[in-house]
């Protein structure tokens, strides 16, 4: 076995690099091995020593008195250490003066050592890190003591190398996932700004459309796109707010929520299936309140994984019914039930304690737990000849039903549209119209800069996304001018970061694609100025 061989290897050397040991500051958890040693062995030196391809390095040196030794590093091949990691095993010599591989060493010649015994450092995977070896100025018969008592201490060395190769690689994997969550949430970011601009375009258009002198049959046609389009929209926001929750970037909020409503929801999430979608059947008890204080989108959307759960292990041949009870005073007890399939004990037991899912219908253990934890709630599983059945108990209180929304101003407005993409502004247009108010439009930055040096408005709307100039580079702008015209961003891009960006930037409102035209008349209404 020749010396590049081992010294030399790359798996051994990456191995060294990842303990990140090597060049690393005196730490006492390995000096105490050391001077262990040097105390049970009755040594004069001890040290744990890590063999580099050209260079040794002493992670821990021990000596008593005054010994001249060599730095903290120095050269492989005046090292007895690099015979231990050719071997890849011990190296124990008695007298090095009578050794061939060690009398001409200048440890022997100039440092004056004598007897030498060294185990392998190894890895968790076995890969040779170096040498745990004493020293001694004499020559010296090793016992089988000796080597046993050097051995025990060799492998404390190496549990510690172990711990911290397990923080080290559970840091490395944190790391990892960290990005991998990142790059995901951009993915998502990217997806929902992509997929929000066609969808206004759709929904809004698609409604302007059926206002048309059209034949029964194509009316039927354009109210179904824009029923598919709508539900394409919420299946879009509940993708992306469940991403949100599994990242734990989502805030639980507390509203006055029609609990008949909350329930009555679900057939729609069940008819949306198709044609071989199960049966549902909704029951609630009397005497409960119709308004109840709880965050019902959390709500809503822990109900929709437990029926998508239940749909996929019973392949939509049982039907569904969801109960809704009073147990006690302010506790809302919802089971979700399904008749076509069962379930072991020990199944139900590892579904809610591990999250061990059963392919593509397992539960997203991390968002249902979120979810359960925003919610205060607790959630269980039973199953007997009745089918599989899922409770949530979580506390709420009656609430008042919100006042209702005063009608929004109606009077007529003139606005300017921002934004590079045409179909966003036919959309605007449209909405304008229906809307009472009058628009112009630009297509660019610039464009519209030049409208506002002409015209008078009451409002600009401003996508954010263009190429050449944004809409907050058009915003600054228009504020560096000393305009105070209002501003509502409009905008496929509905992260939180943006929408403090807009303010930063001097916008007065956000609103995001697709956009609703209820929504967009009380934005105006309230941006509007006050006319004298």
């Amino acid at each position: 076995m020749t010396l590049t061989s081992n010294l030399t290897n790359p798996r051994r050397l990456r191995a060294l690099a990842e303990t990140c040991l090597v060049n690393s500051p005196p730490e006492d958890s390995f000096d105490r091995y050391t001077r262990l040693c040097s105390s049970l062995l009755g040594v004069p030196v001890a040290a744990a020593v890590l063999v580099e391809a050209d260079k040794l390095y002493f992670k821990s040196r021990y000596f008593l008195g005054k010994v001249p030794l060599m730095g903290l590093s120095g050269p492989v091949t005046q090292s007895f250490c690099q015979n231990v990691v050719i071997d890849e095993k011990a190296f124990v010599v008695e007298d090095c003066r009578e050794n061939e591989r060690t009398r001409d060493s200048l440890a022997v010649t100039q440092l004056h050592i004598r007897a030498y015994a060294g185990l392998p450092l190894r890895n968790p995977e076995g890969e040779i890190l170096g040498s745990f070896c004493a020293v001694d100025f004499q020559p010296r018969a090793w016992t089988e003591r000796d080597l046993r008592q050097l051995e025990d201490l060799r492998n404390g060395v190496e549990s510690e190398i172990a711990l911290r190769l397990q923080v080290y690689r559970l840091d490395q994997t944190g790391s990892v996932l960290r990005r991998h969550l990142r790059a995901t949430q951009q993915l998502f970011r990217n997806l929902d700004h992509e997929v929000r601009t066609p969808l206004n375009a759709i929904l809004n258009l698609s409604l302007a459309a059926r206002e048309l002198p059209l034949s029964p049959e194509a009316t039927d046609l354009i109210a179904s796109i824009h029923q598919g389009s709508s539900q394409l929209t919420k299946v879009l926001e509940g993708v992306l707010d469940l991403a949100a929750l599994e990242a734990g970037q989502v805030l639980s909020s507390n509203q006055p929520t029609n609990l008949p409503d909350l329930l009555e929801s679900h057939l729609a999430i069940v008819e949306a299936l198709g044609r071989d979608a199960p049966m549902i059947t909704i029951e609630q008890e009397p005497d409960m309140p119709d308004w109840v204080n709880v965050d019902g989108t959390r709500l809503s959307q822990l109900l929709a994984i437990l029926t998508q759960y239940h749909l996929g292990r019973c392949q939509r041949k049982g039907a569904l019914a969801l109960h809704a009870g009073w147990p006690e005073a302010e506790l809302l007890e919802i089971r979700l039930s399904c008749d076509g399939y069962q379930l072991a004990p020990e199944e139900i037991a590892l579904l809610f304690a591990s999250g061990v899912s059963d392919g593509q219908d397992g539960l997203s253990l991390t968002v249902v737990n979120a979810l359960v934890e925003l919610l205060y709630a607790r959630l269980w599983g039973q199953s007997d000849e009745h089918g599989v059945h899922f409770y949530i108990r979580l506390p709420v209180g009656p609430a008042v039903p919100p006042a209702p929304i005063p009608p929004p101003d109606f009077r007529t407005l003139r606005l300017l549209a921002i934004d590079d993409d045409p179909t966003n502004l036919r959309v605007l247009e449209f909405l304008s119209e229906k809307l009472g108010h009058s628009l112009q439009t630009a297509g660019s930055g610039p464009e519209g800069l030049d409208l506002l040096d002409q015209h008078s408005f009451d409002i600009l709307l401003l996508d954010l996304r263009m190429p050449g100039m944004d809409g907050f580079e058009v915003s600054q702008e228009i504020r560096r001018r000393g305009l105070r015209l209002p501003i509502l961003a409009i905008t496929a891009d509905v992260s939180e970061a943006s929408r403090q960006k807009a303010l930063s930037a001097g916008m007065n409102g956000f609103m995001s694609k697709p956009i609703k035209k209820t929504e967009l008349a009380s934005l105006l209404s309230n941006l509007a100025p006050v006319r004298g």
